[in-house]
């Protein structure tokens, strides 16, 4: 059962111990002042999928991707095809998107990844959504804190989003 408190309690935990790059791959409708808060005092950069409800999230906010909006370390990604497009799986399952709310889209469709169920077992499979497209970015990320060790995490986000050419895809 998902618990609010426990994604506070990771941002937290990733602060105080200098865990510099977080991945969040949730989010919902209601906002939760405590989440803007933790992620207000972290120092890191918290990379986070969209949404998969073909939401405006400009209109309808989702959080926490709406903090990317006002907070320099937060980023919201939604998921595009190998087109360059945004992905949609169906009618009802597709990327969030906002030409404010989301910074950029990254590849979501046809991700292999791990996956472990109870009744099936565990393997391998081909997965979409923001889920699978905001890990590309912490991996960028990753690799440009290491790179360029002096730069601020405000710095890095807007170098990410700056250099993307995948914003708004339509």
């Amino acid at each position: 059962k998902f618990n609010i408190g426990y994604v506070v309690e990771a941002i937290e935990y990733a602060d105080e111990n200098d865990i510099m790059i977080l991945n969040y791959s949730g989010g919902g409708y209601n906002y939760f002042h405590i989440v803007r808060n933790a992620l207000e005092n972290y120092r890191g950069l918290f990379i986070c999928s969209a949404g998969n409800e073909c939401n405006n999230n400009d209109i309808n906010a989702c959080y926490p991707s709406e903090y990317s909006k006002i907070l320099n370390n937060v980023i919201s990604v939604g998921a595009s095809n190998e087109d360059n497009e945004m992905w949609i799986s169906s009618s009802s399952r597709r990327t969030n998107y906002g030409r404010t709310s989301v910074g950029m889209f990254a590849l979501g469709e046809g991700i292999a990844t791990t996956y472990s169920t109870t009744i099936i077992g565990s393997g391998y499979a081909f997965a979409d959504g923001t889920s699978l497209a905001a890990p590309f970015v912490t991996g960028v990320a990753a690799l440009m804190m290491a790179y360029y060790p002096n730069m601020s995490v405000a710095e890095i986000k807007e170098l990410i989003i700056q250099s993307n050419d995948n914003k708004y895809p339509i």
